[in-house]
């Protein structure tokens, strides 16, 4: 699996997939998202148009440490539940003041989604922070 990126455990990060403009979402009956063994659904990912974000507060990197897998399994009504491993992300350890509310954009990640007939898949070059490529 691909290290994504190395984040300070304590920080908040939010990760965001982002689907192809002519892939309709109503297609999706159910949108799961792992990172390590802490899952995400429903309420807890948010879908803006094209994108599905979940976001990590503090408290939920806080006692994180070393390599964490990220896998998105998308319910599609035409193609079935499709799992995809996207990567790992790695937490390292610091001290670090815990603000629980905070979102620190600059540990924003983007992940584009490839979407064709048959298959979902992560497209080549996917890693990119919101304000720039990492």
């Amino acid at each position: 699996m691909k290290l994504l990126s190395t984040y300070l455990r304590g920080k908040s990060l939010t990760v965001c997939f982002a689907f192809p403009e002519d892939y309709d979402m109503a297609n999706i009956d159910d949108l799961n998202v792992s990172i390590g063994s802490k899952q995400f659904t429903g309420d807890d990912i948010d879908i803006s148009g094209k994108v599905a974000c979940v976001r990590l507060k503090s408290e939920d990197t806080y006692k994180f440490t070393g390599d964490y897998p990220i896998i998105i399994s998308i319910d599609d009504k035409t193609r079935g539940v499709i799992p995809i491993p996207v990567g790992d992300i790695r937490f390292v350890t610091h001290r670090n003041n815990l603000n629980n509310a905070s979102t620190n954009e600059e540990n924003d990640i983007v992940i584009a989604l490839s979407i064709t007939q048959t298959t979902i898949d992560v497209d080549s070059v996917l890693y990119n922070v919101m304000k720039g490529d990492r």
